[in-house]
This record gives structure tokens, C-alpha cells and sequence, in this order.
């Protein structure tokens, strides 16, 4: 369930963080119906409604570090099935810890994300 002030306020937050210009125009207008929807009826709990409002919540509210661990964490585990393939991790076991740090996921996403 999500009511009319939760979604003005997930609003709210896209247009500062500018998160809000880099949605296509159909989640945008779809928003925004949902906004006024919600302001009619006081809240929506349609879960069809909800999951693709989850979506595009998900995308006004993940803040820039966010998106920067999700780049690194994927990369990080495709490297992680490389060195398992070629055995590196018996020759370097302390490399496995070095990969799941949150300082060298940041630095990862950062420089090469």
C-alpha cells in the first residue's frame, strides 16, 4: 500500500536529486496518475499498480553511492567466477575477503563503473 503523501514525498526527492529527468516520459506520466490517483482515493494497494511503481520508485529514491556498489557488486562477482575458473584463489586466498570489502566495491564502481 502506498499512500498519497508517501508518493508526493518519493516525488519530491526524484526532482532534487534530479533522479526525475532520467525517467522516459511513460513512467513519468505514469507517476504522476498515480499521484493524482492516490490523492482521489487516499492511498493505492492494486499490486499490479504497486510492482510497477516499485520500479520507478526504485530509480527516484537510489542515491549515486547506491548505484555505484549495485555497477561494482556485479562486476566484482563476474571476476569472483573468472579467479574461481582459473584457481586463483589458491595461490591468493586473502583476495576473496579484498573483492567483498565496501572500500574497493566503491573504488571499483567509481573508476571503472
Amino acid at each position: 500500500m502506498l499512500t498519497h503523501r508517501e508518493l508526493v514525498q518519493i516525488q519530491r526527492k526524484g526532482y532534487r536529486s534530479g533522479a526525475w529527468r532520467k525517467l522516459n516520459g511513460l513512467d513519468k506520466s505514469f507517476f504522476r496518475v498515480s499521484v493524482l490517483y492516490s490523492g482521489l482515493n487516499g492511498k493505492i494497494v492494486n499490486s499490479r499498480i504497486l510492482t510497477q511503481l516499485k520500479n520507478i520508485i526504485e530509480e527516484l529514491t537510489s542515491t549515486f553511492r547506491e548505484k555505484i556498489i549495485r555497477v561494482s557488486f556485479e562486476r566484482t562477482r563476474k571476476m569472483i567466477g573468472t579467479f574461481e575458473e582459473r584457481e586463483v584463489f589458491s595461490w591468493a586466498p586473502e583476495l576473496r575477503a579484498w573483492l567483498d570489502r565496501p572500500e574497493f566495491l566503491f573504488w571499483m564502481g567509481v573508476t571503472f563503473g
